[in-house]
């Protein structure tokens, strides 16, 4: 793993540990579209003293993340769901948002080049990914996490 790309990355705590579990040897970026969680993040990276970490105000839909060896999704398009398990209540909410978003999502995710891998743990928000095969798959506590190929 060269490089790795946490699309929406929340307050950071993915991007934070992976740094410190590999000895700060990734290039690891975190994309987040609210800028409280991207502050919240740069004030940890701070703290834990990550400098191989960045941070970015960023919608990936919008602006995908090319060139990277990695990509990690912890159920991005979480809140574009209607409900009350929302966690944003910014964001638009309707079955055909979060639709269109997973549209997109695959979209880009298909430009990839061979053999990038998303790493998924709760899911991208489908089922299937067409261009992509699972290369592992576990179940752990809390959630699947798999490792998809881009082929």
């Amino acid at each position: 793993m060269t490089s790795l790309v946490d699309l929406g990355s929340g307050v950071g705590k993915f991007c934070i540990h992976l740094s410190l579990l590999s000895n700060h040897s990734i290039d690891i970026l975190g994309l987040e579209d609210r800028e409280e969680l991207v502050d919240v993040s740069e004030s940890l990276k701070k703290h834990w003293d990550v400098s191989k970490v960045q941070f970015r105000k960023e919608n990936f839909l919008k602006q995908f993340p090319e060139g990277h060896s990695h990509y990690y999704c912890f159920n991005p398009l979480y809140e574009t769901m209607k409900g009350s398990h929302s966690i944003d209540l910014q964001k638009q909410k309707s079955a055909n948002q979060f639709l269109k978003d997973l549209q997109t999502l695959k979209q880009n995710l298909l430009l990839l080049k061979p053999k990038t891998k998303l790493i998924t743990f709760h899911g991208f928000g489908g089922n299937s990914l067409s261009g992509f095969r699972i290369v592992l798959k576990e179940e752990i506590a809390g959630g699947e996490y798999l490792i998809w190929e881009r082929e």
